[in-house]
């Protein structure tokens, strides 16, 4: 397969093609990683240059709370769309108002957010008012849903015609769309209106070329001929990419977490939270994480990364004997069968194959492992609440709040998975509503943790570890700080020779 080449070509591996470039309809990394390349955000948690992290404005110029229900948003002068339009007030308003319209196709974050009304009070200035505190409305903002887009885009009146949009894109990011080869690469040239917030010269590239190979010997491969520059790469292959002349491997924290998710419906024994407890028992986490992970991933009991972890949570003990005896004590003593599905990236799937045995073990028998592919299969039957009893795809962590690390195991999520009703998952509702709604920092650390504490007795999810982040690099990039999560990436400030 030809790849993009040449110098002024920056090649960066992705392991799945983009499905939409429509930034309120995104789902998988690759959509998330192109679309904050073409839209930037209003607000951005990461400085490619030194590799730091923390929130700071990007394409607004503040963002200021004037108190507990009206948020200020002020846009930097001078900035436009790729069509040429500008980049003001009135595009702000129209981006956040489409989203929150009720005949609106999305289901992401902005689409229920208690916003009230958006006004538009100077030339660059809008202001959010809310009916209920927005406590986090900074991170909230490095979401897809709350990027600006141009109103030159989008015809008509709501719904709008977002297939239009769909690989049509115009935003105000660092990168412009140029073209989609579909299974094979994204496209992307350099934003020549664009200026960059933290003051950082243009790139040498001219063009960003996303390069699907979803193999990861392939990934090896292309990276031994040169075809590609930058390769997010799994941990069992660092050895061999260390050995190839002309690369190196780099590696960053990464607040992407790995976890297969119980779905209580596929099986009335998962219903019984000792079952569910019985299958955290039965599986050697800590032997795993040694094997999938080279021993670098930090193990979690929750999907909440550090810094905001409960620290008076303790791990489900690996314990066969206490497995099986829970499962005779609900009832469950001949065990049962269920299937593990899997999707996005090959380690995943290694993954799940890994637990079969452990299962087995305790008499929880595996009918099948199966792969679903991310689009067609997995995001559907996500939303159906259809999955295997256990299933997997990982989290990526872009906001590193206990708030939005939480959001998967959200009982009203859409694209919730697990089924999870009863009175402990009610008072998780209750719990997060009332986190979503302070802004007192102790308040928010005590809540935080009450949520932490239910989703761990209540046994919902196999959490697993923090997954650590190893990339590949050609020596013609010079310098390259890898995002602390695989959803994002900072582009613009890679330097190639």
């Amino acid at each position: 397969m030809d790849r993009p080449s040449g110098s002024r070509t920056l090649r960066y591996v992705v392991g799945q093609d983009v499905t939409t470039l429509e930034p309120a309809q995104v789902s998988g990394w690759t959509d998330h990683t192109a679309t904050l390349a073409v839209f930037g955000a209003l607000a951005f948690n990461f400085d490619g240059a030194t590799g730091s992290v923390g929130y700071q404005p990007y394409l607004a110029e503040r963002i200021d709370a004037v108190d507990d229900h009206v948020w200020e948003i002020e846009v930097r002068a001078g900035l436009t769309f790729h069509d040429g339009t500008p980049l003001d007030a009135e595009a702000v308003r129209f981006s956040f108002v489409r989203v929150l319209h009720p005949d609106f196709p999305s289901g992401r974050y902005f689409h229920t957010a208690p916003i009230e009304r958006v006004d538009v009070t100077g030339p660059r200035t809008v202001r959010l008012h809310t009916y209920e505190p927005l406590a986090i409305l900074p991170a909230r903002l490095l979401r897809a849903d709350g990027y600006v887009v141009a109103p030159s885009a989008y015809r008509g009146g709501p719904p709008w015609d977002l297939e239009r949009t769909r690989m049509c894109p115009v935003g105000a990011g660092p990168f412009a769309f140029e073209a989609h080869v579909p299974g094979d690469r994204l496209l992307l040239r350099v934003h020549e209106g664009f200026r960059d917030p933290f003051g950082r010269p243009r790139p040498r590239f001219n063009q960003l070329a996303l390069v699907v190979i979803p193999d990861a010997a392939d990934v090896l491969d292309a990276l031994a001929r040169s075809q590609v520059d930058i390769a997010p790469l799994p941990a069992e292959l660092i050895g061999t990419a260390r050995d190839l002349p002309g690369v190196r491997v780099v590696s960053a924290p990464d607040t992407s977490r790995m976890s297969f998710d119980i779905n209580q419906a596929a099986h009335p024994a998962l219903s019984d939270v000792r079952v569910r407890r019985a299958l955290l028992h039965a599986v050697d986490v800590d032997t795993l994480l040694v094997e999938h992970t080279a021993g670098a991933g930090a193990r979690l009991l929750t999907l909440v990364n550090p810094p905001n972890v409960n620290p008076r949570l303790r791990p489900y003990a690996f314990d066969p004997s206490l497995a099986r005896a829970l499962l005779a004590e609900a009832g469950w003593g001949e065990g049962f069968e269920i299937d593990v599905h899997w999707s996005t990236t090959p380690d995943r799937g290694v993954l799940a194959r890994a637990l079969v045995p452990y299962l087995t073990a305790v008499g929880i028998r595996v009918r099948e492992v199966a792969e679903l592919d991310w689009q067609r299969e997995y995001q559907p039957r996500q939303k159906e609440g259809t999955l295997g009893a256990l299933h997997g795809h990982g989290h990526g962590g872009v906001e590193m709040t206990v708030e939005t690390d939480l959001w998967p195991h959200h009982p009203g999520r859409p694209a919730n998975s697990m089924n999870w009703r009863g009175s402990a998952a009610d008072t998780f509702v209750d719990t997060y509503g009332r986190l979503q709604r302070t802004l007192d920092p102790d308040a928010q650390r005590s809540l935080g943790d009450d949520l932490q504490r239910i989703a761990h007795e209540e046994a919902i999810s196999l959490v697993l570890w923090q997954t650590p982040r190893y990339v590949a690099v050609a020596d013609r990039v010079r310098c390259f700080h890898p995002y602390p999560g695989g959803h994002n990436e900072d582009f613009w400030a890679i330097e190639v020779d």
